[in-house]
């Protein structure tokens, strides 16, 4: 069986990663009601966070209480949870602190991480903020903020670098050249 993926519109693109009975979610700044259609009756074993940006982790706290699962981040997304300067809330207008309960937060490591019954290849990608991860499963990599169809993610704000922008991309090209990818806004392509 191959995976299914569904785009949920949001904040940013948060997609549904679907394989046999079990689901994960991309980003989590969607409706709870549009993502329960999409999900339907599957297991949400995780919602992966692919870095600490407002308009990506909006709706954690309720997606992750609604589905009883775990939210997977980079170490450095932690502190971006409860901070409106670093998570960007604040270009938005807003001061978002989220109240996602850290019992239920699981530090990323770059490697392969099972929660599907098939590998997904977690590497470090930061640039955009210095908690980007991007990740590959079942040939499609899944890029965040740091990739876009005919472009990058700003460098211009809290915990981004450009040099480090470059070296990720490099990072994924070399890993991932002419895979099909799948960013944080706007349609995907190919690396």
């Amino acid at each position: 069986m191959q995976i299914q993926i569904n785009l949920v519109k949001g904040l940013c693109n948060v997609y549904v990663i679907k394989y046999n009975d079990k689901a994960v979610v991309v980003d989590a700044a969607a409706d709870i009601k549009a993502l329960c259609e999409v999900i339907g009756d599957l297991e949400v074993v995780g919602v992966i966070l692919t870095h600490g940006h407002y308009d990506h982790m909006r709706g954690l706290s309720e997606i992750l209480k609604h589905f009883n699962t775990k939210c997977y981040l980079h170490k450095n997304a932690i502190d971006k949870l409860h901070k409106p300067d670093t998570n960007c809330s604040v270009f938005f207008g807003l001061r978002f602190i989220s109240d996602a309960d850290k019992k239920d937060l699981r530090i990323l490591s770059e490697g392969k991480l099972d929660l599907l019954d098939l590998p997904i290849n977690i590497v470090f990608t930061p640039g955009h903020t210095d908690c980007s991860v991007s990740f590959e499963i079942d040939g499609v990599v899944f890029t965040g903020d740091t990739l876009f169809k005919g472009g990058v993610g700003r460098f211009d704000l809290p915990t981004s670098n450009e040099d480090d922008l470059i070296r990720s991309l490099d990072k994924l090209k070399k890993l991932y050249s002419g895979h099909q990818f799948l960013p944080g806004h706007g349609s995907g392509g190919s690396i």
